[in-house]
């Protein structure tokens, strides 16, 4: 009776080609395999510049501490700026520990690819709203601590003002960038998110 059914079901028999067209759950489970390859090499590429980053203003919040003979301002600063670089890092690793210790891939099916694909894109979007507060909450710090540097110095600033024009200038140039870049980077995460979950469900119907 099914067999019935399916020959004169002529959207059925459409549905079957396009399904076998698109290569089914086998090619779909090998498509996947070399993006979840591809993508923990990109995580840890990126891991790797967040931690040179990170490792670059350290060492120059270190430098300017040792160079300022004591001055509160730069201290408060700089050691906001390492307990940020702390923070920062410390959230990189934690979200991204699962994923890049899934190393081996012998065995694994199409669920566990589709597991670690989303698992991954689920953890760019948290590490994208986490690195957009952090931002935000470390310029809610440091605009009264520039407003302070700004008042404690005003002296040497007014003897020669390209020094605050180019010291608050490239720092809120940079929060600006970080931001804006942020903000696309979440729409892109966001339509590669659908796309993704449109293309399991076409092609495997997980």
């Amino acid at each position: 009776m099914t067999t019935n059914i399916e020959a004169n079901d002529p959207e059925l028999e459409t549905w079957k080609r396009e399904w076998q067209e698109l290569g089914g759950e086998e090619e779909l489970a090998r498509e996947l395999a070399a993006r979840v390859a591809s993508d923990r090499r990109r995580v840890w590429r990126s891991a790797i510049r967040e931690l040179l980053g990170a490792a670059f203003s350290t060492a120059l919040s270190f430098w300017l501490i040792a160079r300022s003979h004591g001055e509160l301002v730069t201290i408060a600063v700089c050691g906001t700026v390492l307990i940020f670089n702390g923070v920062w890092t410390t959230r990189l690793f934690v979200l991204r520990e699962s994923f890049l210790r899934s190393s081996s891939f012998e065995g694994k099916g199409l669920d566990s690819f589709v597991d670690l694909t989303r698992h991954k894109l689920i953890d760019d979007l948290k590490w994208n709203a986490f690195a957009r507060i952090a931002l935000i909450v470390l310029l809610l710090v440091l605009v009264p601590m520039s407003v302070w540097a700004f008042v404690a110095r005003y002296e040497m600033y007014r003897a020669e003002p390209w020094r605050a024009y180019v010291g608050f200038g490239v720092a809120f140039g940079i929060f600006g960038a970080c931001f804006f870049v942020g903000q696309r980077k979440r729409r892109r995460l966001i339509r590669e998110s659908e796309r993704f979950e449109l293309l399991v469900a076409e092609r495997s119907l997980v």
